[in-house]
């Protein structure tokens, strides 16, 4: 064969690799891309409920911040407080459908459970008029909720590991 002939065969077969290269190169760029993106878009969906939940748990128990020595009153648990509590559980319910969105199951599932205790939580200290009733939420009522946040938190960290 010629030698032309032989070079515009090596500038050929060098061009379609230099072509397959950056195509390889720009398709694993664009798949890392997306996956960042979905990654920080789970991140701020599980953020933003962690939020809410974290306001809903101040203001079911405001006294947990102050330490074990405080001692709640009739009147902090007022109509005020339980204002507060049912503004805390409409917050963590605006945020759950983001969870619900953004998965995976195993999260979902978790801030199911998280929503489930914010409701029970919330049900429970509805009539604090009755004078059989304790003053203020449950401490299994706010276990059950903190339990149920770790659970979330475990979940959502597994599902954010790249």
């Amino acid at each position: 064969m010629d030698q032309g002939i032989l070079t515009v065969f090596g500038v050929i077969a060098g061009s379609a690799g230099a072509i397959t290269a950056a195509t390889i190169t720009a398709r694993g760029a664009r798949r890392h891309q997306a996956h960042t993106q979905r990654r920080d878009k789970r991140r701020d969906a599980y953020a933003t409920f962690l939020a809410a939940a974290h306001d809903f748990d101040a203001s079911a128990y405001p006294h947990g911040a102050n330490g074990f020595f405080s001692v709640p009153g009739e009147r902090d648990y007022g109509p005020d407080w339980q204002k507060q509590l049912s503004d805390g559980y409409r917050k963590l319910s605006g945020a759950y459908p983001l969870i619900r969105l953004e998965g995976p199951d195993e999260v979902m599932n978790a801030a199911q459970e998280v929503m489930n205790r914010a409701l029970t939580l919330r049900m429970n200290v509805n009539d604090l008029g009755d004078p059989e009733r304790r003053i203020g939420p449950s401490g299994d009522d706010l276990n059950k909720l903190g339990r149920a946040l770790e659970e979330f938190l475990v979940q959502a960290r597994k599902a954010l590991e790249p």
